[in-house]
């Protein structure tokens, strides 16, 4: 706080829901601990706090989306399914039963909130949960392929970053692309800086491998990076991606095109808020 840093805690939402997974080494929650901490920082007037939620298959969707509209719980920044790169196994604890009542419970949630949006102002104070997992997708259809997308030579397509713009430091020194992207070597420690030979080859090596990006119809809207493309033995054609990222284009592009039917004017804002960010980021 005395140095202005964005704090950004991790919490799914009420008690019940947060410690399913965020547990202590002994198996007790985490949630009471979270939010006496949260407490005395947003009780302090500090505003640069906000909340990560991850949800998955067992989450009651609509208690987080009331929990989050909370006004002693911090702005939620991000909500995010769990991911499943990296061989990850989280999903084989869970049934088809499992997986199609969370599909009932996103159409439930959705009718919602296409209900109460043409209530929405984007000027009010705080988002909630559904504004993030449903609104954001559809803002993001809309907004990015109608806006100037500026892409460097350095990195022409993809959603990808340029190592170096963002770092996470292991326990041992080691410059990673980012915490989900490990597997490929380090460019660089904490003692000796940036390797900036080792950051080429590893952009000139993932574009290689870009080999359908350049005919692709949804190009500009893309945000997979190298963690989507990278295993243990390198990256891996996008060929094998493409066409999903085309396919997965269509239904939110429609969600998006049918808020903007139902409420003309947040879309006209939110537009406009759009552009100022892009603006200030550049």
């Amino acid at each position: 706080m005395e140095h202005d840093f964005t704090i950004a805690v991790s919490l799914d939402g009420p008690e019940e829901e947060h410690d399913r997974n965020r547990i202590y080494s002994d198996g007790k929650g985490t949630f009471r601990n979270v939010m006496k901490n949260v407490s005395s920082i947003m009780d302090s007037g500090y505003k640069k706090i906000f909340s990560m939620a991850v949800f998955d298959w067992k989450s009651n969707l609509f208690e987080i989306e009331e929990f989050f509209n909370r006004i002693d719980v911090p702005p939620l920044m991000i909500a995010s399914t769990v991911g499943i790169t990296g061989g990850c196994k989280y999903y084989d604890q869970f049934s088809k039963d499992d997986y199609s009542a969370y599909l009932e419970q996103i159409k439930m949630a959705k009718n919602y909130y296409y209900e109460i949006f043409s209530k929405k102002n984007k000027l009010q104070e705080k988002d909630s949960f559904f504004d993030r997992i449903i609104g954001d997708n559809a803002k993001y259809s809309l907004f990015v392929p109608i806006s100037i997308r500026k892409f460097s030579s350095i990195v022409p397509c993809t959603g990808t970053c340029i190592p170096g713009k963002k770092i996470f430091v292991d326990f041992s020194g080691n410059f990673h692309i980012c915490e989900k992207m490990v597997e490929i070597n380090p460019f660089g420690n904490v003692h000796d800086g940036l390797d900036y030979e080792k950051i080429s080859e590893i952009v000139t090596d993932y574009f290689r491998h870009m080999d359908k990006c350049p005919n692709c119809r949804v190009k500009r809207t893309c945000s997979y990076c190298y963690i989507k493309f990278a295993t243990d033995k390198g990256f891996m054609s996008s060929s094998h991606i493409c066409e999903e990222v085309e396919s997965s284009s269509i239904v939110p592009f429609g969600e998006a095109l049918m808020l903007a039917e139902i409420n003309p004017e947040y879309v006209e804002k939110s537009a406009h808020l759009e552009n100022l960010k892009r603006n200030w980021s550049e």
